[in-house]
């Protein structure tokens, strides 16, 4: 199991460490006060973990036991990225070695640089297609891209990693990253304002852009509303069965 909390400790742990849960539970990870653990997924060694913090940064390391080796239940973890003051880590999600063995010259670079302007470089690589997965990025302002996960070479854990959006900025509201997932064109998406209104898409109306792009608006919000939580929407087994009959 892989585990991530929302101040940026990670931490690998055997699943067999959970093999005998008692009626009390038992102690999944050690927090600091004031941090919550938040996100954990199922992971082998030979995959790569996506991080994408709220202001807009993205990290793509392995999974393996050089970059996170495996712990204890009662431990901390290390620190999964480097986070500027007042940034919080919103999402991870896990990539199976299958798609990472085709991320041509996708390598575990030592710098730690932030990619500020490499519009030609990833234009280049829109135009060549892909067919997924995706990162899908959305903000709290509505807007959301699909981006190719080739944009999101190997680093290093704990670095700076890489620009995952730009942010489109208007009077009175600075935006931030509310999700990053990835999905498959096949998937739908919930998204939830912070007003309760609920909003159902279909990934493949959401068009895919670079790492640079701002994204487009995926959903109309008024001035006091954002875009607070998006989730995948489960395949529909009763819709399948009608198709079926």
């Amino acid at each position: 199991l892989v585990m991530l909390t929302r101040g940026g400790y990670i931490k690998k742990t055997e699943l067999s460490a959970f093999s005998n849960i008692r009626a009390n539970g038992l102690i999944a990870i050690s927090l600091e006060e004031g941090d919550q653990l938040r996100w954990v997924r199922r992971a082998r060694v030979e995959d790569s973990i996506i991080i994408g913090s709220r202001y807009g940064m993205a990290i793509h390391f392995r999974t393996d036991h050089e970059q996170l080796r495996p712990l204890g239940r009662a431990t901390r973890g290390v620190k999964a990225m480097k986070l500027r003051e007042g940034d919080e880590l919103i999402g991870m999600d896990i990539l199976p070695s299958s798609v990472l063995a085709n991320l041509n010259g996708s390598v575990t670079a030592d710098t730690e640089a932030e990619d500020e302007d490499e519009t030609e470089e990833n234009s280049e690589l829109l135009e060549n297609g892909t067919q997924g997965p995706w990162v899908l990025i959305v903000t709290m302002g509505g807007y959301g891209k699909r981006v190719p996960v080739t944009q999101f070479k190997l680093y290093n854990r704990a670095t700076k990693g890489k620009i995952a959006t730009k942010f489109k900025s208007r009077k009175g509201f600075k935006d931030q990253l509310a999700a990053l997932r990835i999905v498959n064109e096949d998937d739908e998406l919930m998204m939830v304002t912070s007003r309760g209104i609920i909003i159902r898409q279909a990934v493949k109306a959401i068009s895919p852009q670079s790492r640079s792009a701002t994204g487009v608006r995926v959903q109309r919000l008024d001035e006091d509303d954002a875009i607070a939580a998006v989730a995948l929407v489960p395949p529909d087994v009763s819709d399948a069965t009608e198709t079926e009959n």
